[in-house]
């Protein structure tokens, strides 16, 4: 019995060492250009490097010897209304593996559960029928409502920081005028590395997790729906919880239609989605 343990327990570390080796990694991609995190796209080379079904995002990671960027798009209404609701995270790991113990909470989550039948997106990706003027208020409310973030793991910081902050960690999320959520962060080396990168980083890889959190539903009976691995509304299983919620500006709704899920379905919308991605530094020669 003992022997038959054993084995099931070598054979089970031995297939997550398996999966763990075998994540692509990608080349770094060297920043060249200042970066100025303001949600817009215009900073950065489109269309950018990657794109995770899971998660419906399309994004880029780069870095030059003092920082390490980040910008994300996504024109998918359920995956805007996950990230407006529930918030998102970003991960690093600096040994390349998926640990999540250095991580930034942004947008923060509205601690809003949503009601069994209610509307989650779109019917329309123009958004056509939408009244613009009202819609354009709605999402300037949510932008003026986040205005913190919260952090875990970083050195002499901690907690709920602004979004553009003496650290030197800066977030920014918006929307362009084809109504896709745009997104940018840039996190300095020095809050969580090193102060500047050398040529002996040249084979670092680091890790990057994106995380959108599902969105809970409240059942017909009043029972809670599966929000998935939800991170406690906030940085769940870093054993940092989230008293503070953002504002909570129903961001989906607006007298809009849904039905999104078909039939009342909520499917993945209640599920947290992630991508992690692998990338070897580039360092400035």
């Amino acid at each position: 019995m003992k022997i038959n343990l054993l084995l099931k327990l070598v054979l089970v570390i031995c297939a997550f060492m398996i999966c763990s080796c075998s994540q692509e990694t990608f080349s770094g991609a060297l920043q060249t250009t200042p970066i100025k995190v303001d949600a817009r796209v215009n900073d950065w080379e489109i269309p950018l490097r990657f794109y995770d079904d899971k998660t419906k995002l399309n994004y880029s990671i780069t870095n030059d010897a003092n920082n390490i960027y980040l910008c994300m798009r996504t024109a998918d209404p359920q995956t805007q209304t996950k990230i407006t609701q529930a918030g998102m995270q970003i991960w690093i790991d600096t040994t390349g593996r998926k640990n999540r113990s250095i991580g930034i909470s942004f947008p923060l989550p509205t601690g809003k559960k949503m009601k069994y039948g209610e509307q989650t997106g779109y019917d329309s990706p123009d958004l056509d029928w939408v009244d613009k003027k009202k819609m354009s208020k709605i999402r300037n409310n949510f932008v003026a409502a986040n205005k913190e973030m919260q952090i875990i793991g970083f050195k002499n910081s901690g907690g709920f920081i602004p979004l553009h902050s003496d650290s030197g960690i800066n977030a920014s999320m918006n929307w362009d005028s084809t109504n896709t959520l745009v997104y940018e962060m840039q996190i300095p080396f020095s809050t969580f590395y090193k102060k500047k990168l050398t040529s002996s980083d040249s084979i670092k890889i680091f890790n990057m997790g994106i995380f959108v959190n599902g969105v809970e539903i409240i059942s017909p009976t009043s029972r809670k729906g599966n929000a998935g691995d939800n991170m406690m509304g906030g940085m769940g299983g870093s054993g940092m919880s989230n008293n503070r919620v953002a504002g909570n500006n129903n961001i989906n709704g607006a007298g809009m239609r849904g039905g999104a899920t078909g039939g009342g379905g909520y499917g993945s919308f209640t599920k947290t989605k992630s991508v992690w991605t692998r990338v070897k530094l580039s360092v400035p020669r």
